[in-house]
């Protein structure tokens, strides 16, 4: 290309002083994929729960890595439309690392307003190149006082009640399922039924049909 009176000599002396950048390389070399399920609830105060399990693939992040501890920073950030962060849960931890299947399952409950955000999941070993996301937008409903509701339905490999008169979801203790089932290993589903009108003793009765897609 041609310049115009003191652009070559311009030209010139930028090429000098900075002939290379680094701003624009990417912050690590390797980036892997969380894959996370996410629930609804009914939450305190006119809010909804979001109930998000992430699942960090440790173990693809490592490979090849001679540690056998290793700090990982793991967070999950939500952001309104407009960018700004909502909620930003982010912390560090030591995990011991096994073998190149190793998942490592986080939970995050968080108490949204209804509308429509996005949501980040991220996770980092400091001491690799390597990085793991899961970014998805979503709309948080509103489970209000009148109407029939349904949350949403958790699929997990293992449900069990905290103690021996549960009421919500919460009182359950639960091992979430990345979508991997073994051969005849059993499934557990997981939901809520709100405002649910009931008989002349109290009791409410209703059909549920479940359809399970592969």
């Amino acid at each position: 290309s041609t310049f115009s009176e003191d652009y070559a000599w311009y030209a010139d002396e930028a090429q000098a002083a900075a002939p290379v950048r680094f701003d624009n390389v990417p912050a690590v070399a390797e980036m892997d994929t969380i894959v996370a399920q996410l629930a609804q609830f009914r939450g305190p105060a006119g809010a909804t729960t979001l109930a998000v399990f992430g699942f960090v693939p440790v173990g693809r992040m490592l490979r090849g890595v001679d540690l056998t501890t290793a700090d990982f920073q793991i967070g999950a950030i939500v952001k309104d439309q407009r960018m700004r962060d909502v909620v930003r849960r982010v912390r560090t931890e030591r995990l011991h690392v096994g073998d190149s299947a190793q998942l490592e399952t986080r939970t995050w409950r968080l108490d949204l307003a209804p509308d429509a955000y996005l949501l980040r999941l991220e996770a980092r070993p400091p001491a690799t190149q390597r990085a793991a996301r899961g970014m998805t937008e979503l709309t948080v409903e509103r489970f209000g006082a009148g109407a029939l509701a349904l949350s949403d339905v958790v699929l997990a490999d293992r449900i069990e009640p905290r103690d021996s008169a549960p009421l919500r979801w919460t009182d359950y203790l639960i091992d979430p399922s990345a979508g991997r089932v073994r051969h005849g290993a059993p499934i557990a589903f997981l939901w809520e039924l709100y405002n649910l009108t009931g008989d002349s003793a109290g009791v409410g009765r209703y059909r549920v049909e479940l359809v399970i897609v592969t």
